[in-house]
């Protein structure tokens, strides 16, 4: 897989707490920098860049819960692969009772790593049978719904509800270019 060094400018929006502040600090920045000018597509493209790098940032550790997510699993399935066979071995081999009332006999003592190994007892799969009474109906739900209309223990309503949306603020959207591939990783701030 070849993988590509993407160089890298941070800015100062990356962890600010007030946007609208930190934009107008970089306006006045830019207008120091160009006889007092500064126009919305310099801004534009520092607010890009600040995207820019978040979202990396943002897909990269997504990429690398996924693959932390994955390895734990992972791991968890050999430690219970390992207890569950090494049990089997012990009890197969005869160094394990792992019928015993006494937990002694379902102990192994240990001096270097850990001061004993023992087996759970096993449990097998019980089933068992629960009785309940539950009502049941005979007829459908608009049957019955006119059967009580009609001994005067129901009526029809017309229930009027209010949904409000969701207030979604208007966001800006980056339309990325693909990031130039450069051999070397450089990293500079810009502020």
């Amino acid at each position: 897989m070849k993988s590509n060094i993407v160089k890298t400018y941070h800015t100062s929006l990356e962890a600010t707490d007030n946007v609208a502040d930190t934009l107008e600090w970089k306006v006045q920045t830019i207008m120091a920098e160009n006889d007092g000018v500064a126009t919305a597509e310099q801004v534009a493209e520092y607010l890009a860049l600040s995207i820019g790098n978040l979202d990396r940032v943002q897909k990269f550790l997504e990429q690398s819960k996924k693959e932390t997510d994955a390895k734990i699993k992972s791991v968890k399935a050999q430690l219970n692969l390992i207890k569950v066979e090494a049990a089997q071995y012990f009890i197969n081999n005869g160094l394990i009772d792992p019928n015993s009332e006494k937990p002694k006999d379902r102990k192994i003592a240990c001096e270097q790593w850990c001061n004993s190994v023992s087996i759970s007892k096993e449990k097998l799969p019980e089933t068992t049978t629960e009785t309940r009474e539950e009502f049941m109906m005979h007829i459908s739900q608009d049957e019955l719904e006119e059967l009580l209309i009609g001994l005067g223990k129901g009526e029809r309503v017309t229930v009027e509800t209010e949904k409000t949306s969701n207030h979604i603020p208007a966001k800006i959207k980056v339309n990325q270019a693909n990031a130039l591939s450069v051999t070397v990783e450089e990293t500079k701030a810009i502020a």
